[in-house]
Order: structure tokens, then C-alpha cells, then sequence
């Protein structure tokens, strides 16, 4: 999927990439899923142009008790730009201090 939107003073680009595996059997599942997001603004009107590629992944498990409960276990991690994985540049940056 690209997704663009080119209203207003700036464009922006969104295409992501997914990656999904899941192994089931009677009474579990286990779900794995890796997304890498390209993403870019530009503009001549805006305060702040960037292109840059993010990652977010998880790993689920999820237990069927009987026909009426399941239990499920998530655990999610999301990084916006891989080469600023703590935010500290976007942080400093003048446009957001």
C-alpha cells in the first residue's frame, strides 16, 4: 500500500511494509508481525520536511481457556525513525525545542 496525500501545502508519503506469521493449535496461538514504515512530508509551507523509515513488531500469545474466555499476552515495540531510535535528534531539533 503508498498511500499519498497532496492537499494543502505539503505532500505527505506513507508505505509500509508488513511481514505476519501465526502458528495455531487446539488450545493456543502464537502470532509474530514486523512492519518497516517508510514515511516523508514535503512542502514549501511547512515547519519541518523529513523522510525517514520506521519499525514496529510484536509477538502475541494467546490461550483458549474454554468456549466463552481466551486469555492473550501482547507484547508491542515501536521505533517512528530507525536512525534516531531514542528521539534525542528530534528532540534537539530547533523547529520542536
Amino acid at each position: 500500500m503508498d498511500i499519498g496525500f497532496s492537499e494543502g501545502p505539503g505532500t505527505f508519503n506513507f508505505q509500509p511494509w508488513i511481514a505476519s506469521i501465526q502458528y495455531n493449535k487446539e488450545l493456543w496461538s502464537l502470532t509474530a508481525e514486523l512492519a518497516l514504515r517508510k514515511q516523508s512530508l514535503q512542502g514549501s509551507n511547512i515547519p519541518r520536511s523529513f523522510e525517514i523509515t520506521g519499525q514496529s513488531w510484536y509477538l502475541q500469545y494467546q490461550r483458549r481457556v474454554n468456549q466463552h474466555w481466551n486469555w492473550l499476552v501482547r507484547y508491542d515495540s515501536l521505533t517512528n525513525n530507525n536512525n534516531d531510535r531514542s528521539g534525542a535528534s528530534f528532540e534537539a531539533s530547533p523547529d520542536f525545542s
